[in-house]
């Protein structure tokens, strides 16, 4: 299995459109194997999507994504978990663990909390719970 992290520093990117960094973690039997760094530069929506397709993501963990990359990911059979804030390494633990969702905020020292909307329909504005 390979998960994708839109980076900004050492963690997750609060874009994946804008990220300047993507994280490849490979996984097998549960173990990650391999860590790769790689600069996006100014790669466009649709070519980051197209470059993780091609390199066999199957699960990227974001923080905010478009309606057009979330969708066009979807599509393609990908898993994934928006909204995420927090430090890579930990965030990549807790998906190996099975305690990630989407929307959850970590904090180091402090508890883990989720983004949620108190809009109508999903219109906002988001709140911390």
């Amino acid at each position: 299995m390979t998960i994708a992290v839109p980076l900004f520093g050492l963690r997750v990117s609060p874009r994946f459109d804008c990220a300047p960094d993507m994280m490849l973690v490979t996984v097998d039997g549960g173990e990650i194997t391999s860590r790769q760094r790689f600069s996006m530069g100014q790669i466009n929506s649709l070519a980051r999507i197209n470059w993780i397709c091609q390199r066999g993501v199957d699960v990227v963990v974001c923080g905010g994504i478009t309606r057009f990359s979330m969708r066009s990911l979807t599509n393609r059979g990908l898993q994934v978990f928006p909204w995420v804030t927090g430090d890579a390494e930990e965030i990549i633990e807790m998906f190996l663990s099975g305690r990630l969702r989407s929307g959850l905020v970590v904090e180091a020292g402090k508890r883990q909390r989720r983004w949620r909307c108190r809009g109508r329909r999903g219109n906002g504005p988001w709140v911390m719970d």
